[in-house]
């Protein structure tokens, strides 16, 4: 309300799961969506901002996402690892 009363502007609310909050950031960077990966261990916010957005998801299973919520969920990430550091090992296969 204070910033609205002294500028006349709303303010923008960047959060999780908002994909403009990613998306922002890539025009920052000048990535497409198509060139960036996200990293997550929730399916609810960090995939599904992810998927929304347009770029790779990458769920890790050490947080709160399980196989099962992913088995349910809506939102499907395009690559699912045990653990973090299963990633490092995936970006050696990929060189």
């Amino acid at each position: 309300a204070l910033l609205y009363e002294c500028t006349g502007k709303k303010p923008k609310i960047f959060g999780k799961p908002n994909k403009e909050m990613l998306l922002f950031k890539l025009r920052e960077l000048d990535f497409k969506p198509r060139d960036a990966v996200i990293v997550g261990d929730r399916i609810n916010t960090d995939i599904r901002m992810g998927i929304e957005a347009g770029v790779t998801t990458i769920c890790v299973l050490t947080g709160e996402t399980s196989r099962e919520m992913i088995e349910k969920s809506d939102f499907k990430p395009d690559i699912i690892l045990n653990k973090a550091t299963d990633l490092l090992k995936f970006l050696k296969k990929l060189k």
